[in-house]
């Protein structure tokens, strides 16, 4: 005899075996509460504090075995008084805390970062990275010891350039890249028509400035191009080190052509 369950029915309970399935899937057996307990105290012995403590985590659960499930308890608690724990945070020169600094301790990425958050480590020896973008890294070694807890380790970064190219420089870029096109436009045209007027074996006054003008044009813009890009240079050369640089750039024409003149001060 079949007996035919309407769909709204058959879905619910459908969906509540589903949940029973992965509830009994999810329940710790007694023989891997007992594994855990034997492997965490293993561990524990062994001075791998943060392996342990999983461990222990793991058989302390309501679905364990209660025996078990007291002695893991209580472990855990006695382990978390040993389990030691550092506060990492990094400064620069002047004294000012840095956020964008990530920790590495012996290779592994903390969670804690730089953001004054307490990290547990095992105890015993330890090699910490300190990295920011930009910046060289700065690395500590220290030895940190059981029931030690919220070591403060700070990082100082001494030379922390900037990364960001100065508003300066792209100015000054942008008048070298003008200046040196004006010279690129004006030398050309002038040495076209030096050709055109035959200059070169003598041409009226009149086509002779014309053609002087255009050379005088583009030697001024070589001359404030260059200028203007050294100094760009100079900017971004010497702004890490020192914020207090200025670099100035003046240009005196004459009947000649143009000069420039390029200051920097430190």
């Amino acid at each position: 005899m079949r007996i035919r369950l309407p769909l709204p029915l058959i879905l619910p309970l459908a969906a509540f075996s589903l949940v029973q399935l992965c509830t009994l899937s999810a329940r710790a057996t007694p023989e891997a509460c007992f594994e855990a307990a034997v492997d965490g105290q293993k561990l524990r012995d062994a001075g791998q504090l943060l392996a342990a403590r999983e461990q222990f985590i793991a058989c302390a659960k309501s679905t364990c075995p209660e025996e078990v499930q007291k002695d893991c308890t209580r472990w855990l608690s006695e382990l978390d008084v040993t389990l030691p724990t550092v506060v990492f945070g990094a400064r620069d020169a002047d004294g000012n805390d840095l956020l964008d600094v990530h920790v590495s301790v012996d290779s592994m990425a903390t969670t804690g970062t730089a953001a004054g958050k307490p990290v547990p480590l095992d105890p015993g020896a330890h090699l910490v990275r300190f990295d920011r973008e930009g910046s060289a890294p700065v690395e500590q070694s220290l030895v940190v010891r059981a029931g030690e807890k919220n070591r403060v380790i700070i990082a100082t970064f001494t030379d922390v350039p900037s990364s960001r190219i100065p508003t300066e420089s792209w100015i000054f870029a942008g008048v070298g890249v003008v200046g040196l096109s004006v010279f690129g436009v004006f030398g050309a045209r002038g040495l076209s028509d030096y050709h055109h007027y035959g200059c070169d074996q003598g041409c009226n006054a009149s086509d002779k400035s014309k053609v002087d003008t255009q050379f005088r044009v583009a030697d001024i813009g070589l001359a404030i191009g260059a200028s203007a890009l050294v100094a760009a240079t100079v900017i971004w050369l010497v702004r890490p080190s020192n914020d207090k640089a200025s670099v100035g750039l003046a240009l005196t024409p004459s009947t000649q052509g143009g000069f420039s003149e390029l200051k920097v001060s430190f």
